[in-house]
């Protein structure tokens, strides 16, 4: 089934199709004789603009039939490409109205044809489908695994991707990945193992091919350093929207589940390359075994039913009380401070670990503490004469005495 293509109508063709009298028929007829513009097709530019990334289109085009749809599609809605310094390996930018995928300046063509595919898709999910977009009103629950369902959805296509063009000649991408000390490889050894015994099993190629990218899917919300990374940033923007007052009037809601998860693996209006999706949405399934995420979250949670209703609230203190059993250690925490700090350390090539500035920013936060708290205590520890002062009355001792609080 062809990808769907969101065709942009421009005001010329409305106007065409809006009227349609004899002097409209006659014009057309006499447009029709003359010689049609001829435009090259949308990817040929980037022969000499972007080299490394029309090569890598035209491999995916070549070796594998689920990729020649993907970039197909994305020539025919006029997708834009760009290579550029990035902080990652790539990048999609979606709306409704255009998507831009960038890759970096620096990236190798086996490096690339996954990079591209992955963020194709992303234009597929965001550009077609709008399903990019986290209500403010969702909870950190819900933005988590909304973004990590569009990551582990362009991530598996990707794979399939690569893997089509491993079994048609061209193993290079596969193995660049497979083969590669990177936090994907493992998920490329997923697919590869479960094709393998799939179809030693009942020799049924597209069962194989399903049941690998189901269990490649999976897997990726199981990856312990791809869940920290993207979970960082899902954390950043959810500390903005509570400073910009995106939050501030709407109750915390977790609104995103397996049927949302699955609607960011479609390729059609009813076509879908993940057969069915299973989410955990308990501490272990969102944050793996990662505590410091999970209690920034927490605490961030905290901070935004602070912000929608004061700290007398019920809601409020019992969240307070929880922290505090918890030991949570970014309670008095400010927010702003943390995004502020980020934003003077963030490049366009770097991007701060944000749970390391909240880290940094709660021990001293927690020194501070500890100083005022000692002072508090001395304030009320009597004055002591020195041992070594002496007067009319008193005999210096040959031993310090000891001071006992």
């Amino acid at each position: 089934m062809r990808l769907w293509n969101r065709k942009k109508v421009t005001t010329d063709e409305q106007a065409d199709k809006a009227t349609d009298t004899d002097e409209s028929k006659t014009n057309s007829s006499a447009a029709m004789e003359a010689e049609p513009e001829v435009k090259p097709p949308h990817l040929e530019q980037y022969k000499e603009t972007a080299p490394k990334i029309y090569d890598a289109l035209q491999l995916i085009r070549q070796y594998s039939p689920l990729g020649k749809r993907v970039v197909n599609w994305a020539e025919e809605s006029h997708i834009t490409f760009e290579e550029k310094k990035l902080k990652g390996w790539g990048l999609c930018t979606t709306s409704r109205l255009d998507a831009i995928v960038s890759v970096d300046i620096e990236n190798e063509m086996e490096l690339n044809i996954s990079v591209l595919t992955h963020e194709i898709m992303h234009a597929l999910q965001g550009y077609v489908f709008n399903l990019l977009q986290s209500p403010s009103s969702w909870d950190s629950p819900a933005r988590i695994l909304h973004d990590r369902a569009a990551e582990s959805g362009a991530e598996t296509l990707a794979i399939k991707v690569c893997h089509e063009m491993k079994q048609n000649g061209y193993a290079a991408a596969f193995d660049y990945y497979s083969k590669s000390p990177n936090n994907y490889s493992i998920l490329f050894e997923v697919f590869e193992n479960s094709y393998d015994i799939t179809h030693k099993k009942d020799n049924d190629k597209d069962h194989a091919i399903q049941q690998a990218c189901d269990d490649t899917y999976h897997a990726y919300y199981k990856n312990q350093p791809i869940i920290d990374l993207y979970n960082r940033g899902v954390l950043k923007k959810y500390i903005e929207d509570i400073i910009k007052g995106h939050t501030y009037t709407q109750t915390a809601q977790t609104g995103f589940g397996a049927v949302g998860a699955r609607e960011l693996t479609k390729l059609s209006d009813d076509e879908y390359f993940i057969s069915e999706v299973n989410i955990d949405p308990s501490d272990t399934g969102l944050y793996g075994n990662n505590t410091e995420i999970r209690q920034a979250f927490e605490y961030v949670e905290y901070k935004r039913l602070q912000d929608g209703s004061s700290d007398t609230n019920f809601g409020t203190q019992r969240a307070l009380i929880n922290l505090k059993k918890d030991n949570n250690p970014y309670i008095g925490v400010d927010l702003n401070q943390i995004i502020d700090v980020y934003n003077s350390l963030e490049t366009d090539t770097y991007t701060p670990n944000i749970i390391s500035i909240m880290n940094e920013t709660a021990k001293i936060l927690s020194k501070v503490q500890l100083t005022l708290d000692f002072s508090n205590v001395t304030e009320k520890i009597p004055a002591q004469a020195n041992d070594n002062q002496t007067n009319d009355n008193k005999v210096p001792s040959q031993k310090p005495v000891a001071c006992k609080f």
